[in-house]
């Protein structure tokens, strides 16, 4: 796990210095719509530039919606809200939302033992479950999967992770990884009897109107159709495809007319999973005191286990946010390492519900 960690900043170094984030910003002239010109949207403008310049960024693009209504949409740098970048661990929110299809269409059971859904299991994950391979409390290693080859047959890498040493109890501990978001992905769509591909253009891509959305590897990339895209960290979107998915999860399931999921199953994603779980193996943007649903994390937890604010970041600083309390929603979409930048993301959050 060492060794994975070692490669995955290094070769997340280099592929940031690749798209810019180590290089001078291209000057261009910023792009900016508002409902209203507040001091609020003002704030968060400045504190984009003030990133983009002081990071060294390629550059930025941040949309905030509320209840269907845009509040603000903003690019600086050589960014438009169609840039399609690599957005890492953005991708659990919709890797979940894509399990979730397949417990609302093929009955799959979130909670049956790991050895019912697959061949070959080795007896020590037998018992282990989708829910908790979704919230990082299974037990497994908290790898990124990194490793696994983008071609090879997705049964194949699955079996080989399995493979990998339990290094807790499951349910005791929140490890935060890629292996288990790849396990139960994989357990999922062999439950539909469909392959990820697949699934996700039918059943997310199609119905969000995703044009050149794409899986692959998050460090090395893809051409084509990647037969095993990485479920953990593998998307590559814009600034507008992942505010489309936002507004669906903010809708309780519906985007433009069309249901993607049912209201409970948007519920079910969006409850903590870890109130009994101690916290082990965390990412270094991530607060201890966050709890974890299923893709995401839940920033404030209600007395019921509702993530009432959640949040997915990604290691290369794409952030999206659905504050469920005041009904604000955003992504910020840039390129550039997350523990620098969390501090920024962040305040943005929070004058996004002034706006």
């Amino acid at each position: 796990m060492k060794i994975e960690r070692l490669i995955y900043s290094s070769l997340l170094l280099g592929m940031l210095s690749v798209a810019g984030c180590h290089s001078a910003p291209i000057e261009s002239q910023p792009s900016i719509k508002t409902v209203s010109k507040t001091s609020t949207s003002t704030a968060i403008t400045n504190r984009a530039d003030q990133m983009t310049k002081e990071f060294k960024l390629k550059g930025l693009a941040v949309i905030i919606r509320r209840k269907g209504e845009t509040l603000l949409e903003y690019t600086t740098g050589n960014y438009s809200l169609d840039t399609n970048v690599p957005i890492a661990s953005a991708t659990k929110w919709v890797t979940a939302a894509l399990v979730m299809t397949v417990v609302e269409k093929e009955g799959f059971d979130l909670d049956a033992p790991l050895a019912t859904l697959l061949e070959n299991v080795p007896e020590d994950k037998a018992g282990l479950t989708t829910r908790q391979l979704l919230s990082h409390t299974s037990g497994l290693p908290g790898n990124h999967a990194l490793s696994s080859s983008l071609s090879q047959p997705m049964g194949e890498a699955v079996d080989k992770l399995l493979s990998s040493k339990l290094v807790a109890p499951p349910g005791e501990k929140v490890i935060y990884g890629g292996v288990s978001m790849q396990i139960g992905g994989y357990a999922a769509s062999k439950r539909a009897g469909k392959g990820w591909q697949q699934l996700f253009e039918e059943r997310i891509k199609t119905p969000l109107g995703w044009q050149d959305v794409v899986w692959s590897h998050p460090i090395r990339g893809s051409s084509g159709k990647a037969a095993n895209p990485n479920l953990g960290a593998g998307l590559r979107l814009s600034a507008h495809d992942y505010i489309s998915f936002l507004e669906m999860i903010a809708s309780g399931g519906i985007y433009n007319g069309t249901r993607i999921l049912t209201e409970e199953s948007v519920s079910t994603i969006l409850t903590d999973n870890t109130k009994n779980a101690s916290k082990d193996k965390l990412p270094a943007a991530a607060d201890p005191s966050w709890g974890y649903g299923l893709g995401c994390w839940c920033e404030d937890v209600s007395e019921q286990g509702a993530c009432l604010v959640a949040n997915s970041a990604g290691a290369f600083g794409t952030y999206p946010w659905f504050d469920a309390k005041t009904g604000t929603y955003g992504v910020v979409v840039v390129q550039s390492r997350l523990p620098l930048i969390i501090s920024d993301l962040r305040v943005i959050q929070e004058l996004a519900n002034d706006l």
